[in-house]
């Protein structure tokens, strides 16, 4: 992928404006923005996401508020996602989780982008 080559200059450029970043970074911010600039469809970046933060390689899961963190800032940076329909998502798989171990899978996310 384009991080295990280095982070061209332009695209490093990009994600610093896109993010409004100064001085100071905000790494998941930077991160998912990085995730993003690999696939601009908000689901392909967020299985990115997935496998590169998950230590579980098969079903690729993190926990809650990470998902919650990054799906939120990507929809808001993509800003064609209602707000309504961000909660919905977030409150679908809030209860999913819930109900395990409180981490989400690639699989609980795709099957509520349908």
């Amino acid at each position: 992928t384009l991080f295990r080559s280095g982070l061209p200059h332009d695209i490093l450029r990009r994600i610093m404006t896109v993010g409004g970043f100064g001085t100071e970074i905000e790494w998941m911010k930077f991160f998912a923005l990085g995730c993003s600039t690999i696939d601009s469809n908000i689901t392909n970046a967020m299985k990115y996401a997935f496998e590169i933060l998950s230590s579980n390689e098969e079903s690729g899961r993190i926990p809650y508020t990470t998902f919650r963190f990054l799906y939120s800032y990507l929809a808001m940076i993509d800003g064609e996602i209602h707000r309504s329909q961000i909660e919905k998502m977030l409150n679908n798989i809030e209860r999913q989780v819930a109900e395990s171990d409180g981490l989400v899978k690639v699989s609980d996310f795709t099957s509520n982008c349908r």
